[in-house]
């Protein structure tokens, strides 16, 4: 029986497989008022629960696992600079379109055509330029959703007779 309690000792106490204690989290469980929250994964204390600390507010807070809806680790921030050039380009070209053909609309002459093909040129440039910038500034965190592991459960009955089972997640 004692060999029994180490090796489920062990199973509860690694629901973050792979997880060090200072890894940046985000958090979704119902017990800690349901909106998901920042902090960082300081391991499983002795009465089985997570352990974080909040990064909003430094408090240490406790969630058992069967009260976690979702858990999530941080893989760093990630600029949009490519995403930026791309829709500044753009946008930038039909706005240099725009303009050049409103310019050739007012006079014709025999360069109303180039005048359509310099606003190309000069709002795409512009936009690029601009979108990149944009683009640079614009950081967000990039998050990988960690389905907590099947859990296993145990029933202890009198007389020493006990039951396993185990507790898998699905659908997420």
């Amino acid at each position: 029986m004692r060999r029994l309690g180490v090796i489920l000792g062990v199973l509860v106490a690694a629901p973050l497989v792979g997880q060090e204690p200072g890894a940046r989290v985000r958090v979704t469980a119902p017990a800690v008022g349901g909106e998901p929250f920042i902090a960082t994964y300081w391991g499983v204390r002795d009465d089985g629960t997570l352990a974080f600390t909040t990064e909003e507010t430094e408090e240490i807070v406790g969630v058992r696992r069967d009260e976690l809806e979702l858990l999530e680790i941080h893989l760093g921030r990630r600029r949009h600079t490519v995403a930026g050039m791309t829709v500044g380009y753009l946008a930038g070209t039909a706005a240099g379109i725009a303009l050049g053909a409103t310019e050739a609309s007012r006079h014709e002459s025999e360069w109303s055509g180039l005048e359509v093909v310099a606003g190309a040129v000069v709002g795409g440039a512009a936009g690029l330029v601009l979108g990149t910038v944009v683009g640079a500034l614009a950081v967000t965190d990039e998050w990988q959703s960690v389905n907590p592991p099947a859990r296993p459960l145990v029933a202890v009955y009198p007389k020493g007779r006990f039951a396993l089972g185990v507790s898998v997640p699905v659908g997420r």
